[in-house]
């Protein structure tokens, strides 16, 4: 099994992203739901008139509205979940995944509700090149998806999950895993790539997004 260390640029709640041609901080802020100010916040030594093609920089991200997941770690039930092969998938307590979903009815747990998952160690760990992701688990089993390539691979190396994205209640809407790898995402067909990524069809991106959490070690191998 491939095994990934950490790389991660940036605090906590930010991502990395490397400044491309006809780049501003105006542009990037209005992509990322931001603001100038708190790109500035975060790279106060960057000149936001002389950005230079290249320059890695840190983008906060936006704070997720549904649910109320701290951890930008979630999950779309699929028929046949419960709480208890839901936690014991991501090797938390049921008690931790109420107190993460408060409000919620444990007896019904319907397809396509989002649940926020306590961050845990990762059960799985990625591959990624040009054209296909596989996923690993501890016991060595593996699972493959076919990817389209958009943009560039980042260089060669080892990456982590920094945060999952979705649209709330769409369980084929866009699905985001974005990596410490500047401007780079692993996303579904239905997102906007305001960068480079590897897309993947709608419905194997929502079993790679249910499968992930954040944390999960990526690496990045070139054909």
């Amino acid at each position: 099994m491939t095994v990934c260390s950490n790389n991660n640029p940036c605090v906590a709640g930010a991502m990395p992203y490397m400044i491309r041609k006809g780049d501003t901080l105006y542009a990037l802020a209005q992509i990322y739901d931001s603001s100038v100010e708190r790109i500035m916040e975060l790279n106060s030594s960057i000149d936001p008139m002389n950005l230079q093609i290249g320059q890695i920089i840190c983008i906060p991200l936006p704070p997720e509205t549904y649910p109320n997941c701290r951890t930008t770690n979630y999950y779309v039930a699929r028929d046949g979940d419960t709480l208890v092969s839901i936690a014991s998938y991501f090797g938390v307590d049921v008690r931790q995944l109420l107190y993460s979903n408060m409000g919620i009815d444990p007896q019904n747990i319907y397809r396509g509700m989002v649940l926020c998952i306590p961050v845990a160690p990762s059960p799985v760990c990625l591959e990624a090149t040009e054209d296909y992701i596989a996923v690993l688990d501890n016991d060595g089993n593996s699972d493959t998806f076919k990817a389209r390539l958009v943009g560039e691979l980042p260089s060669e190396g080892e990456y982590r999950v920094l945060q999952k994205r979705l649209d709330s209640g769409e369980e084929y809407g866009a699905k985001e895993l974005s990596l410490s790898a500047p401007s780079f995402t692993l996303c579904s067909e239905s997102s906007k790539i305001p960068g480079s990524a590897l897309v993947i069809g709608n419905e194997d991106m929502l079993k790679l997004f249910n499968m992930v959490p954040v944390g999960t070690n990526v690496a990045v191998m070139h054909s």
